[in-house]
């Protein structure tokens, strides 16, 4: 089985073979933060620009960060987010799943029952505690 070690945000290995157990490379390495299989490698899908539109929006979780605002942009038909200052596209590996190729982060959205979009999923990994970092921001305009 092919695996991808993610030791920090500058370093990624690949081992092609499974000639060493985890627990060996875990030995022979640093501690990694995240392991996981080569099939979870993303492909980046076309997605007609239309939908990006649906998206685009401003976003809240008004439970875990309420002072953080994410904003969803079609620009030229690529979808990006900005919070905090800093933007990032998001690229599509299905019409309604994205990830972030600068920091693993991984963005979902999820219609309604009347089919508007509605909710942004935002997954982050935290790297000091190996945890996964969830935004469950609902639409606020």
């Amino acid at each position: 089985m092919t695996r991808v070690l993610v030791v920090n945000a500058r370093l990624t290995s690949i081992i092609l073979s499974d000639i060493f157990s985890n627990v060996t490379l875990l030995d022979r390495t640093r501690k990694p933060s995240f392991w996981f299989n080569a099939k979870s490698l993303r492909e980046v899908i076309e997605v007609e620009p239309s939908v990006y539109d649906e998206y685009a929006g401003h976003y809240c979780d008004d439970e875990r960060r309420p002072d953080i605002e994410m904003v969803v942009r079609n620009e030229g038909g690529r979808l990006t987010i900005e919070a905090v200052g800093q933007k990032v596209e998001l690229f599509p590996t299905s019409e309604t799943q994205f990830f972030v190729k600068q920091f693993y982060g991984e963005a979902t959205f999820v219609r309604g029952e009347d089919g508007r979009v509605d909710l942004l999923k935002f997954v982050t990994p935290e790297y000091k505690t190996r945890k996964a970092s969830v935004q469950n921001a609902t639409r606020i305009n």
